[in-house]
């Protein structure tokens, strides 16, 4: 009897009615519309929205919806949680949203830094809020005398910029050890190195014991142990990596752009250590990083852009000229060669040899080299999603993942969009917006594409540049320190895929860590294009009869085919059409302004499929459609109160897991009593609710009504500001020996004495 009452129930029946009212217009859609071949070409599209309809109702059928973000009481019991998480963190997990926060933003020089007979290290230790506090304050100093913002070239050393400190007992010991034979040579370990392409020692290594180091690593090393892969980053970067050609310091309008001195040279002289820098700025005893940013910003805002492609983007939509996706490489290379060398800039010189090599290069070697393990150690697939140089330790299922690639997408978009440069997200970092516009928390890159045209300028103007954030948001507030080398591989002429080895044109790289954003540039080729494009040859007979008549017998000129079908690939052969990418659409990644296709569910379906768009379960994560989150799945368990039974580790079936989204009222409490879930929501919820509604109308192709929504949003909350800590600040949040840059210092300078000592015991 109960179960009757429930299968009469006005919920059930309401369910029910929808169930047969979506069936019925499959039914319809399928025997009517179909019938006209005249339409043909529209059936893959009324298929996908009927598969999309149907699973969002499939899949939401047990699902509740709470408003949780109107419901007053509920935020009033938020709050009530929220002082008791914070009382009760005692690991300090939720410092970042507590109300009375100060960021330590100040950093103490060292004596030695500020009078010249002081006792100087030989190295001293990274810390960003130093380092940006002084380019600042240096740039600002060579503004005001007058020195215009393109004559200013601005010293470096690899030092200033990221954390060496795995190499200090090797700077500091007087000793120097043939590292190259004892540590990184793996050759002669069989068992080890079983099934890994390991490269001969002498073509990477180098004993040098007049160094510095005692051993200078030249290139990549192929794979590795794992102490062994941080130290040959390091140690790369520290003696023979050289410089960024350019600093490009973000704003929240423009930027600052400067050459580096000496790029192609490795120097330690030039390093803040060495140089004059401190002193030409007035020898503060104490610097602010938000202070140095904003005196700036204020004093001399950066000077817009005189070149038109290089205009920020603004629009609400984006129509794409189809020229954007062909570039004749011989004849910019003929342009760039017929240019006076006087008026050719530094970075047009670099273009134009990297031209003419990938024009003269038929089987590429690999450019990238990523930070590579041997594949006897456990989960050494890891290691593919850094770059080797910047390799700093595994961070892929920490809390630092998420915030490193958060602040990649914030700062990669600021800096394209600042510039003019006509990018998008894709693949899986598409399919994680179209959920809740934040990535998912099992991803561990990101994914971008662009016109071949726009990949072309990347490497052009902007080629082996380190971009870095804007310290303070519009609000006068701290945004973040992160710092970012942008690096254009060596072949971007070749489109086809060839032997494989660069899939990747370019990567945004984060230097902290080594994490990065894949880029790929889309252009016309010779590639075949899917099957899934014939329909519309096959439907227009014109087209189909200028293919056939510019195609050889029995071979089919492609690359016509592709025009007709106005197709375009990477060189890893995902095709996109121009139907369904133009008009870009503005929207939000992570409350960063940015672009997606506009028939990015078409884009969706064809790389994963319908189900992707609806399923609420994937790799032991749960999405919660009250908070608009994936939270892993054995984390509810013991935190629910109405259906804790049907939640638990050992919950398999999809049909107890959708039950997850019945929970009630009180369980949604409940479960903000754990902090990783509290913290999650709570940072996000107002993004998410935005993203939602905006959704629908980009779905609906109401783009003004999209572009409304954003503007209301951009009234009410912080637009552009990241939505997970700076990664510096956070590491010294939880590591207090990172906090206070002096008593760093002063340690080095007392262990230099010791060694200064031992040499004149020894002598």
């Amino acid at each position: 009897m109960p179960r009757l009452n429930k299968l009469l129930s006005p919920r059930f029946l309401l369910k029910s009615f929808l169930f047969v009212t979506i069936t019925y217009t499959i039914f319809v859609s399928t025997t009517t519309l179909f019938r006209q071949p005249t339409i043909k070409q529209y059936k893959k599209l009324l298929n996908q929205q009927i598969k999309h309809q149907f699973n969002q109702w499939y899949y939401n059928i047990l699902a509740s919806d709470y408003q949780l973000d109107t419901n007053k009481q509920f935020l009033k019991d938020v709050e009530v949680i929220r002082e008791a998480n914070l009382l009760s963190d005692d690991k300090n997990q939720l410092w970042d949203i507590k109300p009375d926060l100060n960021v330590p933003l100040s950093v103490e020089l060292p004596e030695y830094l500020t009078h010249a007979d002081s006792l100087k290290p030989i190295i001293q230790p990274f810390d960003p809020r130093l380092t940006l506090s002084v380019y600042y304050q240096y740039i600002e100093m060579n503004l005001q005398q007058q020195q215009q913002e393109e004559n200013l070239k601005l010293p470096f050393h690899w030092s200033d910029w990221l954390d060496l400190s795995k190499l200090h007992k090797y700077i500091f010991n007087p000793v120097k050890y043939d590292l190259c034979s004892s540590m990184f040579n793996i050759s002669g370990k069989a068992e080890l190195i079983e099934g890994s392409k390991i490269f001969n020692i002498s073509t990477y290594c180098e004993f040098k014991p007049n160094s510095v180091l005692g051993y200078n690593i030249t290139h990549p090393s192929g794979a590795q142990t794992r102490p062994n892969r941080e130290l040959l980053g390091k140690s790369y970067l520290y003696s023979a990596a050289p410089s960024p050609r350019k600093l490009i310091f973000l704003t929240n309008e423009s930027s600052y752009q400067f050459e580096v001195q000496d790029y192609q040279v490795n120097n330690v002289n030039n390093s803040i250590l060495y140089n004059d820098m401190i002193q030409e700025i007035a020898n503060p005893s104490k610097v602010n990083v938000l202070d140095s940013y904003q005196s700036l910003v204020r004093s001399h805002p950066p000077s817009s852009s005189q070149n038109s492609d290089h205009q920020p983007l603004t629009s609400q939509t984006l129509h794409l000229p189809e020229s954007l996706f062909s570039v004749d490489a011989p004849a910019l290379v003929q342009e760039l060669k017929q240019t006076p060398v006087e008026e050719l800039s530094m970075m047009d010189r670099h273009f134009l040899e990297t031209l003419e090599f990938s024009i003269g290069c038929f089987s590429p070697p690999k450019y990238f080299a990523e930070a590579k393990f041997l594949k006897k150690i456990k989960d050494h697939w890891m290691g593919e999603h850094y770059d080797w140089r910047f390799y700093n330790g595994l961070i892929i299922g920490k809390d630092e993942q998420a915030i490193v690639l958060h602040r990649l997408v914030k700062n990669y978009l600021n800096f394209a969009r600042e510039n003019g440069i006509i990018t998008w997200i894709a693949h899986g970092s598409l399919l994680s917006w179209y959920w809740n516009g934040i990535a998912f928390p099992w991803d561990t890159d990101i994914d971008v594409q662009m016109p071949i045209s726009e990949l072309y300028k990347l490497g052009r103007y902007f080629n082996q540049s380190l971009v870095i954030e804007n310290v303070g948001d519009s609000y006068n507030q701290f945004d973040g320190m992160g710092r970012y080398f942008i690096d254009v591989g060596s072949t971007i002429t070749h489109r086809r895929k060839g032997n494989g080895n660069n899939n990747i044109d370019a990567r945004f790289i984060d230097i902290d860590t080594g994490l990065y954003i894949d880029i790929t540039g889309l252009a016309l080729t010779t590639e075949p294009a899917p099957s899934r494009y014939d329909n519309f040859i096959e439907m227009d007979p014109f087209k189909k009869k200028f293919i056939m008549l510019n195609s050889k017998p029995n071979q089919l000129n492609h690359k016509v085919k592709n025009e007709q079908l106005k197709v375009y690939n990477c060189r890893n052969n995902h095709f996109s059409s121009y139907d369904e990418l133009s008009p870009l659409v503005l929207t939000l990644v992570e409350n960063q302004l940015s672009y997606i296709p506009s028939n990015f569910i078409n884009i969706l379906n064809d790389e994963y499929n319908m189900g992707s768009l609806s399923k609420k379960t994937y790799r032991g994560y749960t999405y919660l459609n009250n908070f608009r989150i994936w939270c892993k799945t054995s984390a509810l368990s013991g935190f629910t109160r109405t259906t804790s039974k049907l939640i638990n580790k050992h919950a398999k079936s999809e049909y107890e897991l959708l039950k997850v989204n019945k929970l009630s009222i009180d369980d949604h409490l409940s479960l903000l009593t754990d902090n990783n879930i509290f913290k999650e929501w709570f940072k996000t919820m107002n993004f998410t609710n935005y993203h939602n509604l905006e959704l629908k109308e980009i779905i609906n192709k109401n783009f003004h009504k999209a572009g409304k929504l954003l503007d209301e949003y951009r009234k009410k909350y912080k637009l552009g500001n990241g939505l997970r800590p700076d990664y510096f600040i956070n590491l010294i949040m939880f590591d207090n020996s990172r906090y206070d840059y002096l008593m760093q210092a002063n340690d080095l300078v007392k262990l230099q004495k010791m060694y200064n000592n031992n040499n004149k015991k020894s002598q």
